[in-house]
């Protein structure tokens, strides 16, 4: 028999949990208010799982989580909620929950979830974990508060995909662990490596960026690893490398499929050894940086063409993060034009402008082939266009015409499109399976891009600005697919 305490004010709610589950097998306490939950689990000794809803009466869930857990650092803490907030997501997951769940629950995840609860007991290196890394003083984290607050709404959305990767981000920002964040450009992989660093315990220390595909070899490794004086030609000064400067913080390597072989040989051994050299030093430096590294492309693709070091990505892949492109979200592209509407009517001193429901339909038939950031992109624009207190459709820079037909008829088109190559790709599967199991997917998505950009060179006359307004990419994407696949 396994034993739950239910902690919800909700009595509806509460009886429609418990009826879920055999009674043959779970015992349910149920409490309606947080005060009494500590007495609770004084008294009785042998409650298997807490479920604690995030509004109660007199205190806050997540506030309980946070003293409960300091004396049952065991017990695991499933967090219900009636909001969908990313905010409550990663400061449940940050403080120890086992889940996070939102109402209305999915049956399969609230049952899944409170069997896994009651087979799993803490480990105790997670506490060792914790205490071992570099902690904040009372003063820094109260200097630091008001920041956060307004940082953590910067993770915009309510769909079940960013919930996800909120709970993932509070869950993996209580370790060191090297993650590795990938995602179509624009959808937000910086972003996500902000908040693990915000809310790690490396929080008041520096997050630094290396971009590594905006600077030639040479500069981008003194750039992370800092030279002597006198290094080459022009280095006139000692300079510290970013890895050295964000010590007992966090460094994000943006593209990280960018960087030389060379230079992913030397990353490798620098967090492999905990250390590294400065360009033309032979001192040993040291440097306890957490790395987090973001990529658009694929470094599977990469590593079968030799272009990214195998061990590196194990090394860097210790936890991964998917961002989605907004396309496959698209109900959270109201919450975000709200959220960019509000940000930039405050950076230009002006009302917030309310969108007439023609304009905010066109922003949510669009694709957004340049994700989030094209959509804020757009609202900049359009705020600076609007003549008054309303976004009108004419105030939107995309393409109003091929949104309105999306709109019309939204389905019909794409069916066609499925149709057609599935008739292609069906008689291919057998052929496909046996020369490429395990890489189908890359394979075939390759194949398919190299075609697509082939074709449409030659509908354009291999005009780069025609052809990249028409497939919806940049042309520095375009660039880059046309030296990668030969296409000159």
């Amino acid at each position: 028999m396994k034993n739950i305490l239910l902690v919800d004010d909700d009595r509806e709610v509460s009886r429609s949990i418990m009826g879920l589950f055999d009674s043959g097998k779970f015992q349910f306490t149920h409490i309606e208010d947080g005060p009494s939950v500590e007495s609770v689990l004084k008294a009785r000794k042998n409650v298997d799982v807490l479920m604690l809803d995030v509004n109660l009466p007199s205190m806050s869930g997540l506030d309980l989580l946070k003293r409960i857990h300091k004396d049952h650092d065991k017990l695991p803490i499933i967090i219900i909620s009636g909001d969908v907030s990313t905010e409550n997501a990663i400061e449940a997951m940050r403080e120890g929950a086992f889940e996070y769940l939102t109402k209305p629950f999915e049956i399969d995840r609230l049952i899944g979830a409170v069997n896994r609860a009651c087979g799993v007991m803490r480990k105790e290196e997670s506490a060792t974990v914790i205490t071992s890394q570099r902690s904040a003083s009372p003063a820094e984290v109260s200097e630091k508060r008001q920041n956060e607050v307004s940082e953590f709404d910067e993770i915009i959305g309510r769909s079940p995909e960013i919930v996800e990767i909120a709970k993932l981000v509070g869950h993996i920002a209580r370790t060191d662990a090297p993650t590795l964040i990938f995602g179509e450009p624009g959808t937000g992989k910086e972003l996500i490596a902000r908040a693990i660093h915000r809310n790690s315990s490396r929080r008041v220390a520096p997050f630094l960026t290396a971009n590594c595909s905006s600077l030639a070899d040479t500069l981008l490794e003194s750039e992370i690893f800092g030279h002597e004086k006198g290094a080459f030609t022009g280095a006139y000064y000692k300079r510290l490398g970013k890895l050295e400067q964000a010590d007992h913080g966090t460094l994000f390597f943006d593209e990280v499929a960018d960087l030389s072989l060379m230079l992913q040989a030397k990353l490798l051994r620098s967090i492999e050894q905990s250390s590294f050299e400065r360009v033309g030093g032979a001192e040993k430096m040291t440097s306890d940086a957490r790395i987090i590294a973001a990529t658009s492309k694929s470094l599977v693709h990469a590593m079968k063409e030799g272009a990214f070091r195998v061990d590196l990505f194990y090394r860097l892949k210790i936890v991964s993060i998917y961002m989605p492109p907004l396309r496959d979200r698209k109900g959270d592209v109201p919450l975000l034009t709200e959220y960019f509407l509000k940000k930039f009517a405050l950076e230009m001193n002006r009302p917030v402008p309310t969108i007439e429901p023609e304009a905010q339909q066109i922003l949510e038939n669009y694709n957004w082939p340049g994700n989030v950031r094209e959509l804020e992109n757009n609202i900049h624009t359009a705020l600076v266009m609007a003549k008054g207190d309303e976004i009108r459709c004419e105030d939107l820079p995309i393409s109003t015409e091929g949104a309105v037909a999306l709109e019309q008829d939204p389905e019909v088109f794409e069916a066609d499109q499925i149709e057609f190559f599935q008739k292609i790709i069906e008689p291919l599967m057998p052929k496909l399976a046996a020369s490429n199991e395990g890489n189908i997917y890359n394979s075939v998505h390759s194949a398919m891009e190299r075609a697509l950009i082939s074709s449409a060179l030659k509908l354009y006359g291999s005009n780069q600005v025609k052809t990249s307004e028409a497939l919806g990419i940049s042309r520095n994407t375009l660039r880059d697919r046309i030296a990668r696949y030969n296409l000159y």
